[in-house]
């Protein structure tokens, strides 16, 4: 098995001044430096998904799309970016194709809070209550999940649907 090249250093400095840059809210620095990165190291995957993020921020969907499909392109098992691409689509309400995402990015990382958090609300907006309500619970194990506390809520509507009316009141009770 051949070993990922190891990416060069002009491209790794470039990608760094870029999250420097967009720590700091500077947005067009940051754009060229991930630009710099990318032209550099054209395989640089977290590179193109920090500028899908950039362009995601700006409302820029298409663009942000082009880059979140360039990084599963190039390594289909960066969760992150199917995360990024359902949320794109559901910014667009298109919810099937969000959940397809988040499968994908869940079962590349089981533990991302993330991908979790996401699926509990497409999956209700899908009516896909058993499959929200199971997430909620996932998340609901997790460490850190005490700030997202939404989940409750949808946990607590699930509960409602399923007539499981003292459940839901404790769902709720823990907003």
């Amino acid at each position: 098995m051949n070993a990922a090249p190891a990416i060069p250093e002009d491209a790794r400095s470039a990608f760094a001044a870029g999250n420097e840059a967009y720590a700091k809210g500077v947005v067009a620095k940051a754009q060229e430096a991930f630009l710099k990165a990318i032209a550099s190291y054209p395989k640089y995957v977290s590179a193109h998904n920090n500028l899908g993020v950039l362009y995601m921020r700006q409302n820029d969907k298409e663009k942000a799309r082009e880059e979140f499909t360039k990084v599963i392109e190039l390594d289909a098992s960066f969760a992150p970016a199917h995360i990024n691409l359902a949320r794109l689509a559901i910014a667009d309400q298109e919810f099937s194709e969000a959940e397809q995402q988040l499968d994908k990015a869940a079962a590349l990382d089981p533990n991302s809070l993330s991908a979790m958090v996401l699926m509990t609300s497409t999956a209700f907006a899908n009516r896909n209550y058993d499959k929200a309500l199971a997430y909620a619970r996932k998340v609901h194990s997790l460490p850190q999940h005490e700030q997202f506390a939404d989940v409750h809520l949808v946990a607590g509507q699930v509960l409602t649907q399923q007539k499981k009316d003292s459940d839901a009141i404790a769902e709720f009770e823990l907003l």
